[in-house]
């Protein structure tokens, strides 16, 4: 019928040069046999345009990574992770991460491990200091501040400092020590209750918030160019809107949020209404290379009337 005849022959001679082409490894830089970069972490920092996640989870083989496993992303690609050769393991729950003065610290409970970014390794490790979860610890530039149950700490790059030693006793509820300091009370799915530590770029200080009742948020300021601490109730209107976390704002103003409030407040600011904008990142749900189609969108919040606001 009309199938072509097979009777005709055609070859191909193929010389072999000898030349080795790129593999998927040389070409990317990561194991073909990873076939999900999916990774889940509880803290992160970044360093030299390179993503450092900790404490981790993934498809891949949970026998290879847990709590106390740090992994670092591929140059300028923060999703992709080589699992099988740029992790650390560390000797701790990784709770917490920070970068500075060239280095990775990554925090336990009772334990800090500095880590060589490029190679990483441990290349340092203080004993009977800890944090007690991501928000505790805070760096600019005038040096790493971080705090747990004993003390409050500075690290400058050259040495650590407990620059909480004139508050640790003396006071029975707002003393760091000698206080009913109410972060025992917090679990990690509500953590809310432990003790925050934050800077304010305007008074040159480190703010350390924490809960000495369960209607109040108490903050202790360091001044880093004076070397004092000043004690204030923080943001609480006597309805129990207590402070759950900062954010700094286009001008480097300190913002916090209260609890059971729509509202964005400025700290120690002006109480007249202003302006906001805010600028999200790409928005892939985790799957980079697949086009998606969002069909609706809602916006919530408060007008100025005071009325609330719901519109899709």
């Amino acid at each position: 019928g009309s199938l072509p005849t097979m009777a005709d022959k055609r070859f191909v001679t193929l010389n072999d040069t000898g030349e080795s082409f790129q593999n998927y490894e040389a070409n990317t830089g990561i194991s073909e046999v990873i076939d999900n970069f999916n990774v889940k972490y509880k803290c992160s920092t970044q360093l030299n345009n390179t993503h450092f996640i900790g404490n981790l989870n993934s498809s891949l083989d949970n026998s290879l990574l847990g709590s106390n496993y740090i992994a670092k992303s591929k140059p300028y690609n923060f999703n992709q992770y080589d699992l099988l050769k740029d992790v650390l393991q560390v000797p701790g729950t990784v709770i917490a991460m920070a970068s500075f003065a060239g280095r990775i610290f990554a925090f336990s409970k009772n334990k800090v491990f500095k880590i060589e970014p490029n190679n990483l390794f441990i290349e340092d490790t203080w004993e009977n200091v800890g944090t007690f979860y991501q928000k505790s610890v805070y760096v600019s530039e005038y040096g790493m501040c971080w705090c747990d149950k004993n003390n409050i700490y500075l690290w400058d790059g050259r040495t650590v400092q407990t620059i909480g030693d004139s508050i640790l006793k003396g006071d029975s509820v707002n003393s760091w020590q000698g206080g009913s300091l109410v972060y025992t009370e917090a679990t990690d799915a509500d953590p809310t209750l432990k003790p925050q530590v934050f800077w304010d770029p305007k008074r040159k200080a480190f703010l350390i918030m924490f809960t000495s009742d369960t209607d109040h948020r108490k903050i202790w300021a360091y001044s880093v160019t004076k070397n004092r601490w000043d004690f204030g109730v923080a943001g609480d209107d006597g309805n129990n809107l207590q402070i759950q976390a900062f954010v700094h704002g286009p001008d480097d103003e300190v913002l916090y949020v209260r609890d059971a409030d729509a509202s964005l407040w400025w700290l120690n600011g002006a109480t007249t209404r202003k302006p906001l904008s805010w600028h999200s990142k790409k928005l892939t749900m985790g799957m980079d290379t697949q086009i998606k189609l969002f069909k609706k969108v809602r916006l919530t919040g408060t007008e100025a009337s005071g009325n609330p606001m719901d519109a899709d």
